[in-house]
């Protein structure tokens, strides 16, 4: 089963809750702006607000994990909202967010390393020390840029984790 898992998972992104001057050498850019979302940055806030608005009741236990679909907002923009909310009343310190590939062959686990992925809403850092970590741990983890340049299934959650941590007023320690 965990073979199975590595072998099929694109990516783990790690978001820190805080932003910082970023490099644009290691910025992802987006891929799917105006086209699985909205690409201007008051239209994406609203339509993210708006889901998290209409959300699912949040269960009282704190999440360890979320599962949420990545599809354009319009098809799968309420049930991310759904997941997330179950998040927004709990503090975090550090967001993993795992996407599968779609365009690139990936045999492993591909790790994000460079300093952020950009949306219309703004940057969102990576924990950069985390991702080496964990592509230092083990020989299936390591960071293949071309699976994350045009990889829609990580870019459509990063705008619900930066409208959930700015909910949450949320920073790092």
């Amino acid at each position: 089963m965990t073979q199975r898992i590595v072998s099929y998972a694109l990516a783990i992104m790690l978001l820190g809750m805080a932003g910082s001057n970023l490099s644009a050498e290691t910025i992802r850019e987006p891929a799917v702006a105006g086209r699985f979302y909205p690409k201007d940055a008051q239209k994406l806030k609203n339509a993210v607000m708006l889901f998290m608005g209409e959300a699912a009741n949040t269960v009282h236990q704190k999440p360890v994990a979320l599962v949420a679909p990545h599809a354009g907002y319009v098809y799968s923009g309420q049930i991310a909202a759904d997941a997330y909310r179950q998040a927004a009343a709990h503090r975090y310190d550090l967001v993993v967010l795992l996407g599968a590939p779609h365009a690139v062959p990936v045999n492993g686990v591909s790790i994000y390393s460079g300093t952020g992925y950009r949306t219309p809403l703004g940057v969102a850092e990576i924990d950069q020390q985390t991702a080496k970590e964990l592509i230092d741990s083990d020989p299936r983890f390591f960071f293949n840029p071309e699976a994350h340049q045009k990889e829609h299934s990580l870019e459509v959650q990063v705008p619900f984790a930066k409208c959930f941590s700015r909910m949450r007023n949320l920073s790092r320690p």
